[in-house]
């Protein structure tokens, strides 16, 4: 009875005790789609990884695996995230690049995948888009092009990042 109040006119919230647990249920069913998508993800990736031989030994010339991130993210949610990362940390660690590589990736894949995913949902479903043709084209250049370029770009500097201590700092400033 703090603050003054009358007895007997003491009221209760029960919204506010109900929201503070979260069901077992909706944790079970995050567990689920994590473990879903931490599966497909990493068969992705080591379908991407087949094809490294082309080019590298670590990265092919396609990503499926970006695609079921993308894909994932705008399906369930930001919250599936976690599973992204795992999975991506697990591909980069069964491969031949140092530790740091394979965690700069597991941050960079997810990342890249919001991203992409937060920049198609605000603009395709903030905009009046009425043409078929400007969705397709809003899908490829935000989602492909745009987080593409980000997850390249910080993909590109974590596999290089352990080589930069080898090269003198004369070389690379000039």
């Amino acid at each position: 009875m703090s603050g003054g109040a009358a007895p007997g006119s003491e009221t209760t919230c029960p919204q506010a005790t109900e929201n503070v647990r979260v069901a077992p249920v909706q944790v079970g069913k995050y567990l689920a789609q994590d473990t879903i998508i931490f599966a497909a993800y990493f068969v992705a990736g080591k379908l991407g990884q087949a094809t490294s031989n082309i080019r590298s030994s670590n990265l092919g010339p396609v990503w499926p695996a970006y695609g079921v991130a993308l894909a994932a993210i705008l399906l369930c949610g930001y919250r599936v995230w976690v599973g992204i990362a795992v999975a991506a940390f697990l591909i980069a660690f069964l491969s031949p690049v140092p530790l740091v590589a394979a965690v700069g990736q597991a941050a960079e894949q997810p990342l890249a995948a919001l991203v992409g995913a937060f920049l198609l949902s605000s603009v395709l479903l903030s905009s009046a888009f009425t043409v078929a043709l400007a969705r397709c084209a809003a899908l490829v250049v935000l989602g492909g092009l745009g987080s593409a370029m980000l997850s390249a770009t910080i993909g590109v500097s974590v596999l290089y990042a352990p080589m930069c201590r080898r090269i003198p700092a004369s070389v690379l400033l000039g």
